[in-house]
């Protein structure tokens, strides 16, 4: 599973420029309760044909407190389907693995709808899962809700609502929910 992940980061490091890529997101995440730690996320598009699209993500989290810094690695594949009601319907798998005192592979499977509000204005719901290969700390789903403003053609400013479920049976802790809220910029190419 890590030479997959490798392979997907070095695809994606050709995608990283602007001649090649679809779109780069750029995205601070800020946790309100809980930890209270703090991430950064670039997320790189690509169109691949009609409405699939290739992804990667990187995010690390800062270190804080008793808590190292750490990192998660993401190859994602997406469809967009056709709109519905005003609703574009995105559906998203991933894999990837997390780095750092917690390390752990895992996929994911996502689904957000899109829809814009006004001609500058679109909004984002969606729902993800991810689950760990051989580990149950990545095993966690996650509800959003964004707006995104474009202040010029190619280029939008965004503010995102997350929060983060995750039952950690290996340790017998529970369910814990995490609220955090991201501010990004994207580009588009």
């Amino acid at each position: 599973m890590k030479k997959t992940t490798i392979i997907a980061a070095l695809a994606a490091s050709l995608m990283a420029t602007a001649a090649h890529a679809g779109s780069i997101k750029i995205e601070g995440e800020n946790q309100l309760n809980g930890a209270e730690r703090q991430s950064v996320k670039i997320e790189v598009w690509e169109g691949l044909t009609g409405p699939v699209g290739v992804g990667f993500e990187v995010k690390t989290f800062v270190a804080e407190g008793n808590q190292p810094a750490a990192s998660n690695i993401v190859g994602k594949l997406g469809y967009a389907f056709p709109e519905v009601a005003g609703f574009t319907p995105v559906l998203k798998g991933e894999v990837g693995v997390r780095t750092g005192a917690d390390n752990a592979e895992f996929w994911g499977l996502g689904l957000d709808l899109k829809r814009p509000l006004t001609q500058k204005l679109s909004a984002t719901v969606g729902f993800r899962h991810r689950e760990g290969f051989n580990n149950s700390y990545a095993n966690r789903d996650r509800i959003l809700a964004g707006l995104e403003y474009a202040v010029a053609k190619n280029t939008s400013l965004g503010v995102t609502y997350f929060n983060y479920r995750q039952d950690d049976v290996a340790t017998g802790n529970g369910t814990s929910r995490t609220d955090s809220l991201a501010l990004s910029l994207t580009k588009k190419f």
